[in-house]
């Protein structure tokens, strides 16, 4: 079966009996194919839409390349709701990866990546008309298109259903509102996405520090300037916050 994008939308077998079909007769197979994979029981999500054991939702392809694009991006938008790794950064789509160091980094996504990503966020098939029936389709296992990749690719950033990314950051760091982000992954009030550094795992920091907890923290701060000779009081406490902002091995002691 061949299927063309575009005016006229129609469908071409090389089957006698199928001449002079469209793609509207061919719609209602597709409709009924949704979520289905041979062999497998379904279950419901809640809403009458059926999922195939592998949990992911299904996306029959064949029909216009929006319909297709905008449902492969919708399933991909809901594979990202809970731990996401995929994000919008400057205007362009970007993936949180491991460098070959193991050390956290934000990666450029191209049509690879998107058609990676959409094989975890749904199951992919076409419709192939079954041997010696006459009006009778199966679905057929197939990867995501390199055209519904490049397609969620070409939509406007305001289109993609994805969070903001403003950084990666290693250590913890103080909110606007004065709390401390120091739980690993995305974070939504900053837009920063926190992977601790290998030294940082078993760092935790209080949000009420006890008296004690702040002399240590200033002692450590004071034994890295206690010889430098501070014009007045207020320098010195330019200079803590400077160590503090800017030294990353005083942020992890």
């Amino acid at each position: 079966m061949r299927i063309w994008y575009g005016p006229p939308h129609t469908v071409n077998c090389f089957h006698a009996h199928c001449k002079g079909r469209t793609w509207e007769d061919i719609r209602p197979k597709q409709d009924q194919w949704t979520n289905y994979i041979p062999g497998q029981e379904h279950s419901s999500n809640g809403n009458g839409h059926k999922e195939a054991n592998t949990g992911l939702p299904s996306v029959i392809l064949g029909g216009q390349l929006r319909d297709s694009r905008d449902e492969s991006l919708q399933y991909l938008g809901k594979s990202e709701e809970q731990e996401p790794t995929i994000f919008v950064q400057s205007g362009r789509l970007v993936q949180i990866g491991r460098d070959k160091d193991n050390k956290t980094v934000v990666m450029a996504m191209g049509v690879p990546e998107i058609k990676n990503a959409l094989t975890k966020a749904a199951d992919f098939f076409t419709l192939r008309k079954v041997p010696h029936t006459e009006n009778e389709y199966a679905p057929k296992p197939a990867s995501p298109p390199k055209e519904i990749a490049e397609a969620i690719l070409a939509l406007s950033p305001s289109k993609w259903p994805f969070k903001i990314l403003e950084a990666i950051v290693e250590t913890p760091v103080i909110r606007p509102d004065g709390t401390i982000l120091q739980k690993p992954g995305y974070d939504e009030l900053t837009k920063l996405y926190y992977a601790p550094h290998k030294d940082m795992h078993a760092c935790k920091v209080p949000e009420c520090p006890s008296e004690e907890e702040v002399q240590n923290a200033c002692a450590v701060l004071n034994d890295i300037i206690a010889d430098f000779p501070f014009v007045d009081q207020s320098d010195y406490a330019n200079m803590l916050a400077l160590i503090v902002v800017l030294n990353p091995k005083v942020r992890k002691t």
